[in-house]
């Protein structure tokens, strides 16, 4: 992919290739890889005019430390990743999903009471009334039900849980979306 993109002259498309290595070398079941290239993805200064690139960066980094159950990390990692949606190309579910993201490493380490002082510390007030419909962006209203799902855990609500997953699971497999299947 990478030879493809130099040789037509889409230099843009190499960043959307070193994001796809992230998910590769995860898949492959290789963290250190997947983290190696997540951490050069967000220490990367943005080519001019080629798109800023870091959120996605921070953004994996903080989903491969969540999944690797290391939750200061994760959480340091995604409220970087929030830090960094401002300059993204869509920063409004950058930033959403980095909300996410923080708010379940923080629900998972028992310290979800922070998790508004950690977005305003960044100067992203945490404001669930930003997410769109579920009909005009399902994603984001996926990743809001998979933090749903930690919230009701934390609180000792496995049934509730339970049913926010079970029902995006349905959703899921009858739009054959895999991926987001599968994280589920």
């Amino acid at each position: 992919g990478n030879e493809v993109c130099r040789r037509t002259g889409k230099i843009a498309c190499l960043e959307c290739f070193r994001d796809y290595t992230v998910w590769v070398y995860l898949t492959l079941g290789d963290v250190q890889t997947a983290l190696h290239f997540a951490r050069s993805i967000e220490n990367k200064l943005p080519i001019l005019d080629q798109g800023d690139h870091r959120f996605e960066g921070a953004r994996m980094h903080a989903f491969i430390q969540l999944l690797c159950g290391r939750l200061t990390e994760a959480a340091d990692q995604a409220r970087r990743a929030l830090e960094l949606a401002k300059v993204y190309h869509t920063p409004l579910l950058a930033k959403l999903e980095a909300f996410t993201l923080l708010g379940s490493a923080l629900f998972l380490a028992g310290r979800g009471d922070e998790l508004e002082e950690r977005c305003a510390e960044v100067g992203e007030p945490l404001d669930w009334s930003l997410i769109p419909p579920e009909d005009e962006n399902p994603e984001s209203a996926w990743h809001k039900a998979l933090f749903d799902a930690v919230v009701a855990v934390s609180a000792d609500r496995p049934a509730e849980a339970a049913e926010i997953l079970e029902r995006w699971d349905r959703r899921l497999a009858y739009w054959e979306a895999i991926p987001q299947w599968l994280e589920t």
